[in-house]
């Protein structure tokens, strides 16, 4: 499946969300997970609102992987591999795949993105993140953002 349009979005979503300021929140929700083949569970602190247009998990790895410029995490010996990544909607029935968006090197670091391929429903509450990966991958962090073009700020 292309996603261009949906990573070009995002790309553009964080530029000017730097450059204006405004309405691209994020939050930390696990920090120095080592992703592997069996599943993790995740429970963030806070619930993860689906309440803006554009919702990401993005993926901030350790120095010895590279997550810019290709389609997605470039582990040591030069694979390229994604992680399989669920949302579970607060009920625990409802599952939604994340698939990769693109990335982004800045101040911060450099991420790798992931969304879903369709628009989630709004105002649903996840309260666990399931990630595994057929490669091991060693992170620094995993943000939760939300993006909403009505919030950017362009005085």
């Amino acid at each position: 499946m292309q996603l261009r349009p949906l990573r070009t979005i995002a790309l553009v979503a964080i530029f000017l969300t730097c450059a204006c300021g405004s309405g691209y929140k994020e939050m930390t929700i696990a920090k120095g997970l080592v992703i592997t083949p069996e599943w993790k569970e995740i429970n963030p602190e806070n619930a993860l609102r689906i309440d803006r247009e554009y919702q990401y998990i993005r993926i901030s790895v350790a120095e010895s992987f590279d997550a810019f410029g290709g389609k997605g995490i470039k582990t040591p010996n030069g694979d390229v591999v994604n992680p399989e990544i669920n949302l579970i909607g607060d009920g625990g029935d409802e599952v939604f795949p994340l698939e990769y968006v693109g990335s982004d090197r800045g101040p911060f670091g450099t991420f790798v993105n992931y969304g879903s391929a369709k628009q989630l429903p709004k105002n649903l509450e996840i309260r666990k993140v399931m990630i595994r990966s057929d490669i091991t991958i060693q992170t620094d962090e995993l943000r939760w953002s939300v993006f909403d073009w009505r919030d950017v700020n362009t005085k």
